[in-house]
């Protein structure tokens, strides 16, 4: 957000200041950006972040005393952006943390009170789960309305997710039961529903993680132990979805084909046989009775492996893993989205179908093809029990899709649901290339351009059509483009309706570049996007209609 002339003229001066008053005397200037360090600096000394605390707050001291809701909650954003500035001394970043903490403690402000606490913990080594509980304690005494209790409740789910990835049962149970209590207090039933079911998740990781405590306790003396290796190697692959940490027990097991498939991906196959053997030993392990209990992450691990391997693969080969990847989706993926005939690409986004590679999220394309989705930078958030959708920050997130063999610079459909936030920036939630096959750009106004053309890559010659009023900031919308080669027409559909049609007189071309999802040439798209669909065909009308209806209810 931007701040007023008069807090700029301000903050200015206030800057001016440290070079000469005690106060930033002997303060560290921080000369190196955070994300390139691969320390932590501990917090300054208290007297130091107190002066600057000071300071602050004699020059903000109106703006601090406003009622205003909204400029409060603006003054804190701003503060969180002057923290980040690595010209400032420490302690005035620090400050500027603790003060925008502040604000959003006292106004139930959940969503930015993460934000302040996850970016504090980028540069200053601090104890974050506590930080969480006392912020959250205190904002939860502040909250008045609906809103702000549904804000706290997700708040304490952030949480949670922190305390559970640490394996601080006490910790997580105490944030679930905090955020619940604040889901009944925002009347909010499907969040009430979605905190039900993680009660439920939670109680069998527990269980689980206390039936293989006695094995991490003896590998504490005896890191050797084949046995204990092997639990411990399970339950962080197959029960906690750590396979980074699980695959190098699994190797030091005593059975020898967890060990071979650990050992073989430890070595980051790249070699395409390699690659389908160890899919198959995964596949292997999964239909073996004593792995009933695992079958399901056993053979989403497979098809990754399948996955990678295929493109590599021709003729019976192929033909067989194609087959036990659709065999694989049609009983691990359970999905209520309405996938056409010929579609190439289908993407739910919801959490079953996302998997973790490294740094990496690996998102299941439902179709059972090689084009599974690569996210950076995005989150999921939960919309109901059942279903959730990928959110992007308008600033580095984004999917890609490697380009996919099937020409759609011909017949051609795409569709999605997405939501907007507020945004006065063009920007693309999907782009290929505007000279050949196509980008959709939401413009300033919020309607929305479908550019294509004969050019090959981005260049002229191109055109567009343009869909007026096609969004509404905060609203889901169902928008679709539909391409018919032989008549050369395309349309875009918004809510199931037809709603521009265009003739062109030009053979589109096809281009190279892979498809990004949430960002492209115009810019980061900011909001929500679900059930992303391409077809490699025109789809009737009747059909585009039918996949709105699908959706309708979830979205509506």
């Amino acid at each position: 957000m931007k701040k007023s002339a008069f807090a700029i003229i301000l903050l200015s001066f206030f800057l001016c200041l440290y070079a000469q008053e005690d106060v930033f005397e002997d303060a560290k200037i921080d000369t190196s950006s955070p994300e390139n360090k691969e320390e932590k600096i501990p917090p300054p000394p208290q007297s130091e972040i107190d002066s600057a605390l000071a300071k602050i707050r004699e020059i903000f001291a109106e703006k601090l005393k406003s009622p205003d809701k909204k400029a409060k909650i603006e003054l804190g954003e701003n503060f969180l952006e002057e923290s980040k500035n690595t010209k400032y001394p420490l302690n005035l970043r620090y400050a500027f943390l603790s003060e925008a903490q502040k604000i959003f403690t006292e106004m139930a402000d959940g969503e930015n009170l993460v934000k302040s606490i996850e970016l504090m913990a980028v540069t200053f080594s601090i104890d974050k789960i506590k930080i969480y509980f006392e912020k959250l304690m205190l904002a939860g005494r502040n909250t008045k309305t609906t809103d702000e209790n549904l804000s706290i409740a997700n708040a304490y789910k952030t949480l949670y997710d922190l305390c559970i990835e640490q394996l601080l049962f006490d910790d997580a149970n105490n944030a679930l039961n905090a955020a619940l209590s604040f889901a009944r207090k925002s009347k909010n039933k499907d969040l009430e529903e979605i905190i039900k079911a993680e009660q439920k998740d939670f109680l069998n990781l527990k269980r689980q993680y206390l039936l293989v405590l006695p094995s991490i306790q003896k590998l504490s003396k005896e890191p050797n132990n084949k046995n204990a290796n092997l639990n411990v190697g399970k339950f962080y692959c197959f029960v906690f979805d750590k396979w980074e940490e699980g695959l190098l027990y699994l190797k030091n097991s005593d059975d020898e084909k967890f060990s071979k498939a650990a050992t073989i991906e430890l070595s980051n196959p790249v070699d395409p046989q390699i690659m389908l053997q160890l899919a198959d030993l995964w596949w292997e392990l999964s239909e073996d009775r004593n792995n009933k209990e695992y079958q399901i992450p056993l053979t989403k691990r497979a098809c990754f492996w399948y996955e990678n391997a295929l493109s590599a693969l021709e003729g019976l080969d192929k033909l067989r893993i194609e087959k036990r990847i659709q065999t694989a989706y049609t009983y691990i993926f359970k999905t209520n989205l309405e996938i056409p005939k010929d579609c190439i690409i289908a993407l739910s986004f919801d959490q079953d179908t996302i998997s973790r590679r490294g740094s990496r999220y690996i998102i299941r394309n439902l179709v059972g093809n090689a084009y599974n989705a690569i996210a950076h930078d995005v989150s999921l958030k939960k919309i109901s029990l059942k279903d959730s959708v990928v959110e992007f920050d308008g600033i580095k997130s984004q999917i890609e899709i490697k380009n996919p063999r099937e020409d759609l610079s011909k017949d051609f459909t795409l569709a999605m649901w997405l939501k907007t936030e507020e945004d006065n920036r063009r920007r693309n939630p999907y782009n290929k290339s505007y000279g050949a096959e196509g980008t959709i750009t939401i413009e300033t106004d919020n309607s929305v351009n479908f550019y294509f053309g004969s050019s090959g890559t981005d260049a002229e010659p191109y055109t567009s059509i343009n869909c007026p009023n096609a969004v509404i900031n905060g609203k889901w919308s169902h928008i679709a483009i539909v391409r018919d080669s032989s008549r050369r027409n395309v349309s875009i559909y918004l809510n199931g309706e037809k709603k521009a049609e265009k003739v062109y007189d030009f053979v589109v071309k096809s281009s190279e570049k892979d498809i990004l999802i949430g960002s492209g040439y115009a810019g980061a798209f900011k909001g929500q996007i679900d059930d992303f669909i391409l077809v490699n065909r025109a789809l009737t009308d009747k059909e585009i209609r039918r996949m709105f209806k699908a959706g309708e209810r979830k979205f509506q």
